[in-house]
């Protein structure tokens, strides 16, 4: 059975402060916080082992004959919801209704970005609250 966690967080003038809680913890009677609830554990890691969540940047990095670049390839934004991964030129659509990663280069080629978080090839390099600035890549597929 899938681990269901949240990502509470809180911001103030030092910065973004984060805690992490079970779906147990929080349906405990006696549970407060003075976090919002930001975003979702997906149950997934990434290849260093880092759990990854909903509004999490992930970065696929260009690999040749099993040596790993430093030169990102392609970095996306881990979302929940609905999307169609078969829309970017695809005679067919597949729409994929739960966690996807939206590619910041070109938001409509997310299947295969996605692919590589699955198949955990993806590492986390940030989230959209504490990284905004990751959200202006000018990194294409090539």
């Amino acid at each position: 059975m899938r681990e269901i966690k949240f990502r509470f967080g809180k911001q103030d003038e030092d910065g973004w402060f984060f805690k992490f809680y079970t779906l147990e913890e929080i349906m405990t009677v006696r549970f407060t916080t003075d976090y919002e609830v930001k975003d979702q554990y997906t149950s997934l890691k990434d290849k260093n082992g880092a759990e990854i969540y909903e509004g999490d940047i992930v970065a696929i990095y260009y690999s040749r004959k099993g040596v790993q670049s430093t030169d990102i390839f392609m970095q996306g934004v881990v979302k929940f919801g609905t999307t169609n991964l078969g829309a970017n030129g695809h005679e067919y659509d597949y729409f994929v209704h739960g966690f996807y990663v939206e590619n910041i280069a070109d938001k409509d080629d997310n299947e295969y970005i996605t692919g590589q978080m699955i198949d955990t090839d993806a590492s986390v390099i940030g989230n959209i609250h504490e990284n905004p600035d990751l959200l202006e890549s000018t990194n294409t597929p090539k």
